[in-house]
């Protein structure tokens, strides 16, 4: 069971990804490390991203990067506690890395979709 969780969160990334995470470690506590740390990775380049555009609007709106800092720390707070929370009812071995991997990615998705709005 632990297993097909692990394997289902790695499916969200990419096989990429998942090939190097398999490859650079055997234990699942550090496999699912390694999502975390990739999928936050995609977090933080579409953040930068976003910010490189919003610097173009700064005549239009002087606070958008410091709204995006601190709509960014908001949600890093928001991630960590529900998924402190999420793996105390969840019981598989790796449930509060899954978690942060799958908001993880759907900020990474959120900050896209911004950016190709723009």
């Amino acid at each position: 069971m632990k297993r097909i969780l692990l394997l289902a969160t790695a499916s969200l990334l990419s096989f990429g990804t998942f090939a190097n995470c398999e490859i650079y470690f055997n234990d699942p506590t550090d496999v699912a490390k390694c999502y975390e740390d990739e999928s936050f990775a995609k977090v933080t380049s579409n953040l930068k991203k976003l910010k490189e555009i919003s610097k173009e609007q700064l005549t239009y709106n002087p606070n958008v990067i410091n709204d995006l800092n601190k709509s960014q720390k908001a949600w890093l707070l928001y991630r960590d506690s529900y998924c402190t929370t999420y793996s105390f009812y969840h019981g598989e071995r790796n449930a509060h890395a899954n978690c942060i991997v799958q908001l993880n990615n759907d900020r990474a998705k959120q900050l896209k979709t911004d950016i190709d709005a723009n």
